[in-house]
């Protein structure tokens, strides 16, 4: 069995994928078959590993004394049932089931109940991606620049469209997203979720709980506290991205209509390049060029210094690209929308002035 082979039985084999999942932070699976079989290096591996020359892969379990001790070792790949019997043996708990019985003597422990959404979501994405037969893969998907350039322009998590396909059935989406769900929503009808800093959400991490109706029905149920709480505390990035995921999901709310009822503080930068960003799109799609106008164009001269004026303090060799990008990103999603807006509804002067001022940085 060549690596490639392993990866692939490995990835085809669901409950087996779900088991590493679910134990991954307790367990160690390797395929030594990523060595020379004949080689000494593969001969020193497999001895100070307690493994079987010949073997395909070993569960290792890593002990006080930072080394690892074989459990099970074989030349076939094993079943999930096989890895779980040999647990049983060994009295090691599932991470979820010892998280689950920590929370029940410590219900309010909020960094046990974080660990529980985040092992539960893990393993509902990949059956839902499985299942459903998704080429995705959760992940943020980008490199350095990308994540300099994200950051600064506060790209907006993907929308709930992304993934095209069939929904998960009733059936299958209770059985897959039941736990994350009532987790979720134990979360939010506590309060608790006011303590705590929720799930990130990356630009290029698919949504795969879009395809589900059950976690439809919890965003639609709380997304209101979210909006309740940014109008509080509207500068926090990381909720709002969090919010545009949840109402894209449900299918919920208006941007503009929770901007117009918030209030910023005097120092502070508003609105935010996530919000921003959602803004104008939205406002595209529905063609509202006075929203546009007065988001962008109101205060110009400050908003065309921010957008030209480019701070970059990380590694030379990435300050060409990323202001490249970021000029390149300005024109498309904020003069070119502004230039619009202006022309359709006869403002030909104020455009030709955000012509003129764009061309002093061309």
């Amino acid at each position: 069995m060549s690596v490639e082979d392993f990866k692939k039985a490995l990835h085809g084999g669901e409950k087996l994928k779900e088991f590493l999942l679910e134990y991954s932070r307790l367990l160690h699976m390797v395929a030594p078959v990523s060595l020379q079989a004949s080689g000494v290096q593969y001969e020193q591996y497999t001895r100070s590993s307690g493994l079987a020359l010949g073997s395909k892969w070993a569960l290792l379990i890593p002990t006080a004394n930072g080394r690892h001790y074989c459990l099970l070792q074989a030349r076939d790949l094993p079943l999930a049932s096989d890895l779980r019997n040999a647990l049983e043996k060994t009295d090691i708990k599932s991470p979820i089931k010892v998280l689950r019985d920590f929370l029940k003597q410590h219900p309010d422990n909020l960094d046990a109940r974080m660990q529980l959404l985040d092992c539960l979501k893990i393993i509902a994405e990949s059956r839902t991606q499985h299942l459903l037969k998704l080429d995705a893969e959760p992940g943020t998907g980008l490199d350095t620049a990308e994540l300099v350039i994200n950051s600064i322009l506060g790209v907006v998590a993907s929308d709930a469209n992304v993934l095209d396909g069939p929904e998960l059935g009733p059936e299958q989406d209770v059985l897959i997203w039941g736990d994350y769900a009532h987790e979720l929503d134990y979360l939010f009808r506590s309060g608790d979720w006011r303590l705590v800093t929720m799930p990130q959400v990356y630009s290029k991490h698919p949504p795969f709980e879009a395809l589900s109706h059950t976690m439809a029905q919890i965003y639609r149920r709380h997304i209101s506290k979210i909006e309740a709480f940014l109008e509080e505390y509207p500068k926090d990035r990381n909720l709002w991205q969090y919010y545009f995921r949840m109402a894209s999901i449900a299918k919920h709310g208006s941007t503009k209509a929770i901007v117009e009822r918030i209030t910023p503080s005097p120092e502070m930068l508003w609105p935010l390049p996530e919000v921003l960003n959602v803004l104008i799109a939205e406002a595209m799609e529905k063609r509202d060029w006075d929203c546009i106008i007065e988001a962008l164009f109101y205060d110009w001269p400050n908003t065309y210094r921010s957008l030209f004026n480019i701070h970059f303090d990380g590694p030379e060799d990435l300050m060409i690209p990323v202001a490249k990008a970021l000029l390149e990103t300005h024109w498309r999603e904020r003069i070119k929308p502004l230039l619009e807006s202006l022309i359709r509804t006869n403002r030909i002067e104020d455009a030709e002035t955000v012509i003129s001022d764009v061309a002093k940085n061309s």
